[in-house]
Order: C-alpha cells, then structure tokens, then sequence
C-alpha cells in the first residue's frame, strides 16, 4: 500500500541525493568509459609513483607523478596518462586538463620519437612587446633540427625576464639568439632529464604544523 499524501494533497518530495553521492557515481561512469590502461602501462607507472596508500593514491600528489613520469620517459606518454587516470581513480579528461595546462609538461603519442631537447620560447604578452615572435622564428631558423625541438609556448611565469625561454630545463632570461646558441650547445648531448635535480618524496600536507610553523616566523 502506498504512502497517503499529505494533508496539503501534494505529493511527497523524492530524498534528494548529497553532493558527494552525485560525484561518486559520476566518477564511477566517466570511469567505465574510454581508454582502459595495459599491463605494461600500469606496471610501468608503478615503478615511477609507487604503491598506493590503504585509501588510494592521494588527488594532491597529482602533479608530482606527472613530473616522475616525465622524468623517468622524457616525456607524457598517453597510455601513461590513461594508466595514470585508472590508478588515481579520476577521469582521464581531468588527467589531461592538468597535464596540459603546464607548458613543461610535454604530452605525446605513444609511438612518438623525442627529440634530445626542446627549446621553448615564451609568447606571452610580456614576451611579445620585448621580442618573442623575432627571437622564435631566428630560433626555429638557427637551431630546430632532429635533435633540437623549438616551440612556442605560452607564458612560463618569468615576465620579468621577458623575453623568457626554457632549453631542456634550464631557464633563459632575457633571451636572445646568442644566449639559446649557447644554452643549446651545452645541453644537446646532454640526456632529456639530465639538468633536473632528483625529485624528492612529498609529504603528507599537515595544515596544523603550517600553522605552527607560520607561527613561530611571527613569533618576536
């Protein structure tokens, strides 16, 4: 027998689901869908990030395994990011968003060949109005060869430097042809990854002792 209806003669409101209920089967559907990682994909993000906590891989350490892949690969490969996704239980667009949004991050097919370094000029606004469009297309004349990529990316933070561009992973202040001849020089026999200092374990973020911390810098 059904539920009498209300005094008013209305019908009875439906419990409405919380937020995180929402999120959690939304998840649950975006990751049943698409791509779904290989053995040699999973194995090999494994030895990058290592095993994961009794509640998962954490969401913050996101951007830190992205830089242990491409470290360890020269660059994101797409099955990794795919492998990547399923490990952390998050949707590969997010993945992708992230990933793409940084211009150091360097996202390829996985077929693809990796050049032995890119040379990024920055073509922000700041960038432009001291010169960047003229420093990139001399660069892509001089320098882009099999061994040397030359890119245009947008702005890397060092507006200061304008115009600011990046051989490898060592930055170029105030660029120009002479200064990325020389950078290019030193660094083309060099390994992808040779000028990154090992990457260090992350701790668990402690709000509390940022506090303290915050704390006793203030402390006369």
């Amino acid at each position: 027998m059904s539920d009498p209806l209300p005094d008013d003669g209305t019908a009875p409101a439906a419990a409405a689901a919380d937020a995180d209920t929402l999120t959690g089967r939304n998840r649950r559907r975006s990751l049943a869908k698409g791509r779904q990682p290989d053995a040699q994909a999973a194995a090999e993000l494994r030895r990058c990030i290592g095993d994961p906590d009794p509640a998962g891989y954490r969401r913050d350490l996101l951007i830190e395994f992205l830089h242990r892949l491409q470290d360890a690969h020269g660059a994101l490969r797409e099955r990794h990011l795919v492998a990547l996704a399923h490990a952390m239980r998050l949707p590969l667009a997010e993945v992708y968003e992230v990933a793409s949004f940084y211009h150091h991050f360097d996202i390829v097919a996985d077929d693809a060949s990796l050049p032995e370094l890119t040379l990024r000029v920055c073509d922000g606004l700041s960038c432009q109005l001291a010169g960047a469009g003229d420093l990139l297309a001399q660069a892509r004349a001089r320098l882009a060869s099999a061994r040397v990529r030359v890119l245009a990316v947008p702005c890397i933070g060092r507006c200061e430097q304008a115009p600011a561009a990046q051989v490898g992973q060592r930055a170029v202040p105030q660029a120009t042809p002479a200064t990325l001849l020389q950078a290019v020089s030193q660094l083309a026999t060099a390994a992808p990854a040779v000028d990154r200092a090992p990457r260090q374990p992350v701790a668990a973020f402690d709000p509390a002792a940022l506090a303290i911390g915050r704390a006793h810098a203030w402390t006369p």
